[in-house]
């Protein structure tokens, strides 16, 4: 009892810490789904769904049990899944850290959990951990399971009894392959430190002796199993997106994000080197302070502790190395902070466990020296909140959700929509289906029509929109004269269809709608000239401003194109408005001929009509489903996880087997 009683004193610092960055994140987490992939993935995890590779099938999987969560709207359930994970990192990395500074400091363990506890709430306030905590993303799952991987690694590393060696390798294995069917890139960091570990000749013995090394294998093919059921989650024809996974090879294209990547590095610009950008990334989501203490920190460990160093440092580099092998690193993508935060644990925890390093090496001239870590990480905690003096930007809030809602208002009934920007498919796929809000509105990815998966499935379900669906992205105009004979068709017009559609066209919001137009009054573009402030507490909608001006600026084109001068300066306007600063936009002006900028209103915006502005009744979900498909995952995780079962590796293959077959049918 008394064993239980100190265990659980030993985790309270960890759950304040869980607890504490919960309560922050939850606070400060977006109103409404934003652009980029939290639509999609909320969509996803709602009709237990596809998502775009690496597919990220655990993350629906745990997102739909969030579907049972009460509220007045299903999509709203998930808002909180980044926020739960996130403080449940900060959880482990307080843990991390008490296990390395009993190690350090075994005589001083009130000062490590303070120490721990600073440790994470220095890290609590990452920038690039609040940018993924507080919407709807996968990132969080995966950054727990990589920091649940990174503890059983250390532990290795610092030492174990031998009968303990095994559970914690299979435990090692079995949260990488969980994190696999989460985000390769994030899970793979794992293999740097696994080679570091190598390295060391006690620690190979041991590790690639035959039994061990079949168990980790065998571990990491159960943590993995979900990814086998990517290929049954399609429901629809149009969910069908990037690759055919009903094959082996678009299988594995999709899961290690082939195509994807593919798609990332064509859409960058820039030819600077993708590995400095990728540094710079985990510069900019970690801060220079601590990027500074953490190469002091590796050249501390390396004196004391060579194997923690070695650990840390081959892991960090590795995330590095996954995020640099996309090629082309958006730093404008908010995602690349979400690939970078391995790497930016790695770097926190070099930082503290450096200053704990310095402090031993210290210990025999300044007795004080451990009880003193502890304030000096509060006070680069409080350094960290200075400097940071803007407001956080919650740059989704809801007016990117209220763009998309207006432009699907002014779409007549049964449109087909031809996009090429994911944002506004992601967006108007979760308004369509998850908030019923326009349920008639097809909507087409371009970069999925050359997918011959989606063409059968089409071709069975919606065989005169296939015939008429154009063969790839590259539209003609014969093509869209084919398509609008039968549908009302809505493009997002671009560089795919600039110079290749001279008739007239009218636009509805962020789309352009091609004759014929029947009855239809004029359109007007139902936006903003300037973004208005999100509700209370909120800063800018920077994001929607973005995508607001990107795609203003192409219709000032498509109307120039077609000699319409006063709408193309109208929508020009609109651009310069929604993005200032924009150089591209600025020289717009002048390579159109139409004079300078005018001055841009604190908001304004065109009226909709009333009876267009349905709220849409929301998408309910299966609740048997989702608690069956909650047992189902209890069994299978706790099976591999628990300690019960220690020494019978059988008896948690099958149980873990039987629970993955329950998944199976709740898929069905």
């Amino acid at each position: 009892m008394l064993a239980k009683q100190q265990a659980l004193l030993d985790r309270l610092p960890a759950l304040a810490a869980a607890g504490f960055g919960f309560v922050l994140y939850a606070a400060f987490s977006f109103p409404a789904p934003d652009w980029l992939d939290a639509p999609e993935f909320i969509t996803a995890a709602t009709r237990l769904g596809v998502f775009h590779p690496p597919g990220s099938v655990l993350a629906v999987l745990i997102g739909h049990l969030f579907t049972l969560w009460p509220s007045d709207c299903v999509g709203r359930r998930l808002l909180l899944f980044s926020a739960l994970f996130a403080a449940l990192s900060l959880y482990l990395l307080t843990r991390i850290m008490q296990d390395c500074w009993s190690r350090i400091f075994p005589n001083h363990k009130s000062s490590g959990q303070a120490f721990s506890l600073s440790l994470a709430g220095w890290f609590a306030f990452c920038p690039a951990l609040i940018d993924q905590a507080v919407r709807p993303e996968v990132y969080t799952l995966g950054l727990f399971l990589f920091l649940a991987a990174l503890r059983e690694a250390l532990l290795l590393a610092m030492g174990v009894k031998r009968e303990d060696l095994r559970p914690r390798l299979w435990r090692l294995c079995v949260y990488t392959g969980m994190g696999l069917a989460v985000h390769p890139l994030m899970a793979l960091s794992i293999v740097g430190g696994g080679l570091a570990l190598l390295a060391f000749s006690s620690l190979r013995r041991q590790l690639l002796t035959p039994a061990n090394f079949a168990h980790g294998w065998l571990a990491l093919g159960l943590g993995a199993l979900p990814l086998v059921l990517i290929p049954l989650m399609t429901r629809e024809a149009l969910d069908l997106r990037w690759e055919d996974t009903t094959t082996l090879l678009g299988w594995l294209r999709c899961v290690f994000g082939a195509s994807f990547s593919a798609s990332f590095q064509s859409a960058g610009t820039e030819t600077f080197p993708a590995g400095p950008k990728a540094l710079l990334a985990v510069y900019l989501g970690a801060g220079g302070l601590v990027t500074l203490l953490g190469g002091f920190g590796l050249y501390a460990l390396i004196r004391s502790e060579q194997k923690v160093a070695g650990l840390l440092f081959c892991t960090g580099l590795a995330s590095v190395a996954s995020l640099a092998s996309q090629r082309a690193v958006r730093l404008d993508n908010p995602d690349v902070g979400g690939y970078a935060l391995p790497a930016i644990a790695c770097l926190f925890l070099l930082a503290a466990l450096g200053l704990a390093a310095a402090a031993q090496m210290l210990r025999h001239r300044c007795s004080w020296a451990p009880r003193i870590l502890p304030l000096l990480i509060a006070l680069a905690l409080a350094l960290q909140l200075f400097t940071h003096t803007q407001p956080y930007d919650r740059s989704g809030c809801s007016q990117g959700r209220a763009l998309a809602k207006k432009t699907l208002a002014q779409l007549p009934p049964h449109t087909v929509v031809l996009a090429a920007d994911f944002n506004l498919v992601f967006m108007f796929d979760y308004l369509t289906r998850v908030e019923r809000q326009r349920p008639d509105v097809k909507i087409v990815y371009l970069r999925d029509l050359d997918n011959p998966a989606l063409r059968k499935a089409l071709a069975t379900q919606h065989p005169q929109l296939e015939a008429a669906l154009p063969k790839d992205a590259r539209l003609t105009e014969s093509s869209l004269r084919a398509l609008s004979a039968q549908h009302p068709v809505a493009v997002d017009w671009g560089p795919h269809l600039l110079g290749t559609w001279s008739s007239p066209s009218k636009p509805a919001g962020l789309l352009h709608l091609l004759p014929p137009f029947d009855s239809l009054e004029a359109f007007s573009l139902a936006t903003v000239a300037s973004p208005p402030s999100c509700p209370p507490g909120g800063g800018v909608d920077a994001r929607s401003a973005a995508v607001l001006a990107w795609h203003a600026y192409w219709q000032s084109l498509a109307a120039s194109q077609q000699g319409l001068a006063s709408q193309a300066a109208q929508y020009l306007q609109v651009a310069h408005c929604a993005s200032p600063l924009d150089e591209e936009i600025l020289h717009a002006w002048a390579r159109l001929g139409l004079g300078s900028p005018g001055p841009c209103p604190g908001e304004s915006g065109t009226s909709l009509d009333p009876q267009k502005q349905t709220r849409g009744s929301c998408a309910q979900p299966n609740k048997m489903r989702a608690l069956a498909l909650l047992l189902s995952l209890l069994l299978w995780a706790t099976a591999l996880l628990s300690r019960i079962y220690a020494d019978s590796w059988i008896k948690k293959m099958g149980l873990s087997l039987l629970g993955f077959a329950l998944m199976l049918l709740c898929l069905l």
